[in-house]
């Protein structure tokens, strides 16, 4: 444990390092109360990362983690009041940011052996939770750390080295970690949500912290305050950041025999053209099909082949007896090896007798077999669909209505 500097980041001052009752920056968190001066008889400490069982967490009563999260996701800075949950950083990030932690904490200690206080690794500073968090937030973050998870290759055990900065432009930047697999977890990937407002802050590589805060806000600003930098889609699961920023990994429980908790095919949306917010509602023609179109990413541990997968929607009706079509359609997304993104249509068509009023369309991934027979919901092998709002109207004209319009396919691009 080394006193940090302020202005280089949390970089270490390496010839000062902490001792009990200091008061430097870094050793703690608050310079001006010595009630919390630093805790520990030694600069070298063993502390529990989950919980309470290291042995200086009798100087300490709160797990590294903790403190670890609510610096290095600066969850005591939160968003506007009228957002939800009264602007809190929400818990699908701080989650994603405990795990991505916790799993490069695991690969450390497996792989490397003492580590510092200082972004040589990540910031580690005493009493961060106590002093910086309102009651509410220390919630979350208790929450967020409560499960075990951690990141692996597909086909192993072993954590990976789960580097993840403060902020990343559009797209993440390379990584080159050593590899089990033949998958590398580190490599680029879109992040259109940061295009707008992302800065390398960090190595850019893996989990980009304030990216995943605003695919969890929905919004291009990580601290969202203002009504017009909203995003077209929201990602309400830590899973769906994880699997976005680390290509072909999959999550396991540490308490449970290190069990995968992630299927092998996974997607999610980056992007809906036809939505300005992730509560807008789309409304659908009773009388012909209406095209969304989706950028979809491949977060799975497979390539997607050609004319194997497409993009569809599992409907719910207003009318509660109406029977449940399916669409029989198929819109094929595109060649797509793991961590790549392209951009698909989905027509959506309201059976005859549906009536208009509200819709809930959830669009999901299908997986054909070999000879395109049939196929299986991605949704059925326990990954999350999108759901998106809609309303049924009488479509007299497309156009004047405001209805978006089919879109063709002429054997390449889709055009309109």
């Amino acid at each position: 444990m080394y006193a940090l500097d302020r202005d280089r980041g949390g970089a270490a001052f390496d010839d000062i390092p902490c001792f009990l009752g200091s008061q430097l920056y870094g050793c703690t968190m608050d310079q001006s109360n010595i009630a919390y001066a630093y805790p520990f008889p030694s600069s070298t400490i063993t502390i529990g990362i989950d919980d309470i069982s290291g042995s200086d967490n009798a100087y300490y009563a709160y797990p590294y983690l903790w403190d670890l999260v609510t610096t290095e996701l600066g969850v005591y800075l939160k968003g506007g009041s009228s957002l939800p949950d009264n602007g809190n950083v929400p818990l699908a990030a701080i989650e994603a940011q405990a795990i991505a932690s916790r799993t490069f904490t695991y690969h450390r200690d497996e792989y490397v052996g003492v580590i510092d206080n200082s972004t040589r690794y990540h910031a580690y500073i005493p009493f961060s939770y106590e002093v910086l968090l309102d009651e509410s937030q220390k919630e979350d973050v208790r929450n967020g750390t409560l499960r075990r998870f951690y990141l692996t290759e597909s086909n192993t055990s072993y954590p990976i080295d789960a580097q993840y900065g403060a902020d990343s432009p559009d797209p993440t930047v390379e990584g080159l970690p050593t590899l089990v697999s033949d998958i590398n977890y580190l490599q680029s990937v879109a992040d259109p949500i940061s295009a707008a407002e992302g800065i390398l802050s960090g190595n850019g590589q893996g989990l980009s912290s304030r990216g995943s805060r605003r695919w969890s806000y929905g919004y291009q600003s990580w601290v969202p305050t203002e009504a017009d930098d909203f995003w077209s889609v929201r990602w309400d699961d830590a899973f769906q950041s994880l699997t976005h920023y680390y290509t072909g990994i999959h999550i396991r429980d540490a308490n449970s025999g290190n069990a995968i908790l992630t299927p092998t095919r996974r997607w999610v949306p980056l992007r809906i053209a036809q939505l300005n917010t992730p509560t807008d509602t789309i409304r659908l023609c009773d009388n012909g099909p209406t095209t969304l179109i989706a950028t979809v990413q491949n977060t799975g541990v497979y390539n997607w082949g050609p004319e194997a997968f497409d993009l569809s929607y599992q409907p719910t009706w207003s009318t509660e007896t109406l029977p449940r079509e399916l669409p029989d359609n198929i819109n094929y997304v595109p060649a797509t090896d793991a961590g790549d993104s392209a951009t698909t249509a989905v027509t959506i068509m309201v059976p005859d007798n549906a009536e208009k009023g509200s819709a809930i369309i959830r669009l999901d991934m299908r997986a054909y077999n070999a000879d395109g027979s049939d196929y299986e919901w991605f949704s059925e092998g326990g990954w999350p669909g999108y759901a998106i709002n809609a309303e049924v109207v009488e479509c007299g004209n497309n156009i004047e209505l405001g209805v978006f319009l089919p879109i063709v396919t002429l054997g390449g691009p889709v055009v309109q």
